[in-house]
């Protein structure tokens, strides 16, 4: 019933499986069939943000598999109908912006971390700087006073503490102790987390109920 396409997941009807034959007539399936897929497009991106942002940061849990707080990405997840006659109507759940690009690795991981998708490696410097939790905020961006800047040469945080490395990490002083902040990669793995596929999949029974429900209502009476 749904199947990949880009940065989303398509849910489409799969009349086999039904086993539904409407009979002659002014059915009204059409218009039936856009109400469903309107309620889809709407109810499946709120049960897959629910499942992303239910849970304690830094915790696994079952219902969020994802570890840190993605605000920003929850906001990109959304669902549309598209079509105009029942049998080629659908859903399309998706994810991601030109300012959240990073949807489909989210989703469905990188090949270092059993997913599909290329692990990330720099484009132009030699390592990766990957910010460390301590500095994130609660919607996963580095926090104002902790990115990284230079000034006369030397390099520092946007607050103006000096930084320093020490086996692959990115340092301060803080005081009079050591924080990290970076981390060092040369590349960065990424399970599959989203999960959107995972939650259509669960949801299998109430998007069938919601179809049928709309093939009722457009039979004959």
């Amino acid at each position: 019933m749904a199947s990949i396409r880009g940065d989303g997941w398509v849910i489409r009807w799969n009349r086999d499986k039904l086993q539904m034959k409407l009979a002659e007539g002014d059915t009204d399936l059409d218009r039936q069939m856009k109400f469903a897929f309107r309620d889809i497009a709407a109810d499946i991106p709120a049960m897959v943000i629910k499942r992303m942002v239910g849970f304690t940061p830094g915790r696994k849990s079952s219902s969020s598999p994802i570890q840190s707080r993605t605000a920003k990405l929850a906001a990109t997840i959304t669902g549309r109908r598209f079509g105009t006659k029942a049998d080629e109507m659908g859903a399309f759940i998706m994810a991601g912006s030109s300012t959240v690009p990073y949807a489909a690795v989210q989703e469905f991981g990188t090949r270092g971390a059993g997913g599909t998708l290329p692990d990330i490696q720099p484009k132009t410097k030699k390592y990766l700087t990957i910010p460390l939790p301590n500095i994130l905020t609660p919607g996963g961006d580095v926090k104002g006073d902790y990115r990284l800047t230079q000034r006369g040469g030397k390099h520092m945080t946007a607050g103006g503490v000096p930084t320093f490395i020490n086996d692959g990490v990115i340092m301060i002083e803080q005081g009079g102790k050591p924080v990290p902040i970076y981390a060092l990669k040369k590349r960065a793995s990424i399970p599959p987390r989203l999960r959107m596929g995972k939650t259509i999949e669960e949801q299998d029974e109430f998007i069938e109920n919601r179809i049928v429900e709309a093939l009722e209502k457009a039979m004959p009476k």
